[in-house]
């Protein structure tokens, strides 16, 4: 899975979705700064409900996350992604997606958990 594929993918769900209900709700704009001191940050996707974001860690470390409208749209999402390789997470309306795409170790829960904690 690529993040070009997510973001493409995450395009054509805001178009069909609406609003829905959820726990957390957390946005790109307050999670920033601290997904900046994981890795090079830069957002990939983007529409009026949400952002698809991709953080470059050292070590071929990269985490794709994906803000959707609710942690229901989040968590169905996520249960329709054919992920084989990484770690596929949700947290609120967030999707954390870490993976290797280099030739460093393999990206672990832990990692991903650290993704998580910038969440905001």
């Amino acid at each position: 899975m690529n993040v070009w594929l997510l973001s493409s993918a995450f395009v054509g769900l805001m178009l069909l979705s609406g609003c829905g209900g959820g726990s957390a709700h957390y946005s790109y704009a307050k999670s920033a700064d601290c997904f900046k001191d994981i890795g090079k940050t830069r957002t990939v996707g983007a529409a009026t409900a949400g952002q698809a974001v991709r953080i470059s860690a050292d070590g071929g470390k990269t985490y794709d996350v994906l803000f959707l409208p609710s942690g229901s749209q989040a968590k169905n999402y996520a249960k329709r992604l054919d992920v084989k390789t990484g770690v596929l997470k949700t947290k609120g309306n967030a999707i954390v997606y870490g993976h290797q795409t280099g030739t460093g170790p393999a990206v672990e829960e832990q990692d991903v958990k650290e993704v998580e904690k910038c969440l905001a």
